[in-house]
């Protein structure tokens, strides 16, 4: 929150679109969920702490998943590196949802 007055924002914006995701990446060094509930609960939180009204904050949600190598598949495990470029977005380690659903029925 630093460099941001919530107070004074909300004079200005109709809405504060708060990016809740993208809090663990591929190039992080284990497994985390990329926009988990505590974490988002966290990040809403802090904005109606610095004075956001509840009525004006929209959650940002992720359209796309977030994969690594390793050799065991829970969260906290360590990683060796990020999951290989999807086919459709050519992205290491972000599945768009494209290319997910590009492989239901497969």
């Amino acid at each position: 929150m630093i460099g941001y007055n919530a107070l004074e924002m909300d004079e200005y914006l109709d809405y504060f679109n708060v990016m809740s995701y993208d809090f663990y990446r591929g190039d992080d060094s284990e497994i985390q969920h990329q926009a988990s509930y505590s974490e988002t609960v966290h990040a809403l939180q802090l904005w109606v702490l610095h004075g956001a009204p509840k009525n004006k904050i929209l959650m940002g949600i992720p359209a796309y998943g977030v994969g690594w190598i390793a050799n065991r598949c829970a969260p906290g495990a360590p990683v060796s590196g990020p999951a290989p470029a999807q086919k459709l977005s050519g992205e290491e380690a972000n599945a768009a949802y494209f290319d997910v659903s590009s492989q239901c029925g497969k």
